[in-house]
């Protein structure tokens, strides 16, 4: 079974969501990404090595930055429900 939790830094950055230790998931309700959006995600890539960093927001367009793949929330649920998170 696998585990699910947050992280947070000593320096008060955070992720939404750890998944079996090997997944990195952020959910920003914006359509447009910023900079400061990233800052959380950053720190965990900094401080640990996931297997994924995803960042799910309404962005119409998946696409990947430094190592951080944004997705649109719909695409991101197929892709969970489908096993196809990879």
């Amino acid at each position: 079974r696998g585990t699910i939790h947050y992280w947070r830094s000593e320096d008060q950055y955070e992720v939404d969501f750890i998944l079996d230790e090997s997944i990195a998931i952020e959910v920003k309700g914006t359509s447009r990404l910023s900079k400061e959006d990233f800052k959380g995600m950053r720190a965990l890539q900094a401080e640990n090595s996931m297997r994924l960093h995803i960042i799910v927001s309404n962005e119409p367009v998946s696409r990947d930055v430094d190592g951080i793949r944004v997705m649109p929330w719909q695409i991101f649920l197929k892709d969970l429900w489908s096993g196809s998170l990879t």
